[in-house]
């Protein structure tokens, strides 16, 4: 590698803001931090797939550039979402040519291909060796195929060449290694967020200005509008009477936003506020008492948990690994993702106002020791080789 693209590296990927996601943030974020530390950083991604919104094809920010590629169906990433292999199928073909393109004009100018998810994994698995670059995986997700199953083969297949494999969690890492990753040349990582933005901040005023009335219990949700993240269980859970007075409010956009809306409609202990950018959120964290994630898969990490300590708000969540590593007891309530148990965890919550201002006063402490920018060092260690 030459001394001219030794710090120059091509994030290829299937989702960039304004695509709106944990992991569109995450790059974002990594963009802004490679930047800070001499990095040339070089993107190469979708047109928004699963967000209704139009952007540029390029677009330069700092020494940063940007690149974004047509590809038809906005929202069949989403309805896909239970078929792994035709997602899969979907993405690969123009992804696929895209990058042959790239490369062809511009491969000259970096050293390692950073493949963030399957797809362009499969296509940097093809392309590196012909154009001599390293690679290095990064997993958002805990993609649960079963032990032996064809998925994990193929999965173990496409990431046996890379020369680095990031895992988003400690589950995520020991996944990727099962499917054959070597172990010496896998990692964790962690997401990392901005800590001033995402602060406490002043509770009342939050609320002022979003609306919320200042006696409201609000149980918030942020995230993608599908089904397995548990969106109908805080729908299913919103009619109970003993949950009349408190405020189920919701952020995101996805297949499920329909039944929320109608929701919203016709319940007036439920609001749903719609797409809101990321730098949007933190009034949305702190009008909160606590936020919801019921995700019903093994969900990877959860970006969001990680900006709700940070603004001092806890969290009712799923027991599942992801979650169990972003969170800990002082700061969590975790439970089995059905609506029953949900309804319980809920009902505990606001039947002990002490225990809930014990856990928030815990939250911004929590966050500012694990997540900070300190964390990009472990992927910037991993791309420099």
């Amino acid at each position: 590698m030459s001394g001219d693209n030794r710090k120059s590296v091509l994030i290829l990927t299937n989702g960039f803001s304004p695509n709106i996601g944990g992991v569109e943030t995450h790059l974002d974020d990594l963009l802004c931090e490679l930047g800070r530390r001499g990095w040339r950083v070089n993107v190469l991604a979708f047109f928004p797939l699963t967000t209704p919104v139009s952007w540029r094809r390029y677009e330069e920010r700092g020494t940063a550039r940007i690149w974004r590629m047509w590809w038809f169906g906005c929202g069949w990433f989403h309805r896909l979402e239970h078929y792994a292999a035709l997602q899969f199928l979907y993405l690969v073909p123009r992804l696929f040519l895209g990058t042959l393109c790239w490369l062809l004009r511009h491969g000259s100018g970096i050293g390692v291909i950073y493949a963030n998810g399957l797809a362009p994994a499969f296509v940097a698995r093809f392309l590196s060796p012909l154009f001599g670059k390293r690679i290095v995986f990064g997993s958002h997700s805990i993609y649960g195929f079963a032990p032996g199953s064809r998925m994990e083969r193929v999965m173990g297949w496409i990431l046996r060449p890379m020369q680095a494999v990031l895992g988003l969690s400690e589950e995520s890492t020991n996944e990727l290694v099962r499917a054959g990753v070597r172990r010496e040349v896998a990692a964790t990582f962690r997401y990392w967020i901005d800590l001033e933005r995402f602060s406490p901040g002043d509770r009342a005023a939050a609320r002022q200005r979003l609306g919320v009335p200042a006696e409201a219990f609000v149980c918030l949700f942020v995230g993608r509008m599908i089904a397995i993240k548990g969106v109908r269980l805080l729908l299913e859970i919103s009619k109970r009477p003993e949950f009349r007075d408190v405020l189920f409010l919701f952020a995101g956009v996805g297949p499920v936003a329909d039944e929320v809306a109608r929701a919203a409609a016709q319940q007036p202990n439920v609001r749903y506020a719609g797409a809101i950018v990321n730098s949007d959120l933190p009034d949305y964290y702190r009008v909160a008492d606590v936020l919801a994630v019921p995700s019903q898969y093994a969900e990877g990490f959860g970006r969001v948990i990680l900006e709700a300590l940070s603004c001092g708000t806890p969290v009712i969540g799923s027991d599942c690994p992801g979650i169990r590593e972003a969170t800990s007891p002082d700061v969590a309530w975790l439970i089995e993702p059905t609506a029953e148990k949900l309804a319980v965890q809920l009902a505990r919550v606001l039947s002990d106002p002490a225990a809930t201002a014990e856990k928030r006063a815990r939250c911004r402490q929590f966050a500012s020791e694990r997540y900070s920018t300190a964390n990009v060092a472990v992927i910037e260690r991993m791309l420099g080789g």
